[in-house]
């Protein structure tokens, strides 16, 4: 019964939130893109960024941890590469 509880109050708070909340603390600018996504493609130009992508999406049933070792071990060989 107190696992029932922990999810109402979650569907509670999801459903009581709002992007006008001064409690959140979005910045403008985080709001402007939440209200107004991009509506075209987006250009990713980092080759990191693309490989980081790749590897979330081929480990989309591994581990958080199995992510963060790949990254690490691919960053180790790409001297400067970016992984988010």
């Amino acid at each position: 019964l107190p696992k029932i509880k922990e999810i109402m109050d979650f569907i509670l708070a999801i459903r009581n939130t709002s992007l006008d909340d001064p409690i959140a603390k979005l910045s403008d600018d985080a709001l402007e893109r939440l209200c107004n996504p991009p509506q075209g493609p987006i250009v990713i130009d980092s080759p990191g960024v693309c490989q980081s992508i790749s590897m979330y999406l081929a480990l989309e049933h591994a581990s958080q941890d199995a992510y963060n070792h790949i990254c690490r071990a691919t960053a180790q060989k790409m001297s400067g590469g970016v992984f988010i």
